[in-house]
């Protein structure tokens, strides 16, 4: 039974020899962002022909909170890793954030009709990149966002 288990992990291991090393790599990436950042957003332009609801894109929050904890998604499905607004701002208090290429972080709230994204290239101090508000009837836009590693409130 045991000679069983080993020729299925090593099996494992040959089919499929990436898997532990990405989920590693994810984690030291989410380990190195750890921490407070500075939320600057730039002006919000409309994507096509229709405008999101106006608290997406006046209310974001000034201060979050990214952390190793597993984020949760709709229907609180794990995904990520945790981002909190620390500002209290209602749509924004907790979301999630991951890696969907390997140098690119996206920040995400959503309650599944509304969302924002934030999309920029993985840095540890400065991160410049894209804010996309959106909803489910097709509003949409986007900001230049900045965001820069700060102190956290005690």
């Amino acid at each position: 039974m045991r000679s069983l288990r080993i020729r299925f992990v090593s099996i494992g291991l040959i089919l499929f020899p990436g898997v532990g090393l990405a989920q590693t790599q994810e984690s030291s990436r989410a380990h190195a962002l750890r921490g407070c950042w500075k939320l600057e957003v730039g002006t919000f332009k409309l994507t096509d022909s229709v405008h999101v609801d106006r608290g997406q894109t006046t209310s974001l929050p000034r201060l979050i909170e990214l952390d190793t904890l597993t984020g949760r998604g709709l229907f609180d499905r794990p995904i990520g890793h945790v981002v909190r607004g620390l500002d209290k701002v209602p749509h924004y208090q907790e979301g999630y954030f991951r890696f969907p290429h390997p140098n690119t972080v996206e920040v995400n709230w959503t309650n599944g009709f509304t969302g924002m994204t934030l999309t920029f290239p993985f840095d540890t101090a400065v991160m410049r990149g894209r804010a996309d508000a959106w909803t489910d009837y097709g509003g949409g836009e986007w900001a230049p966002i900045t965001i820069r590693r700060a102190a956290c409130p005690s």
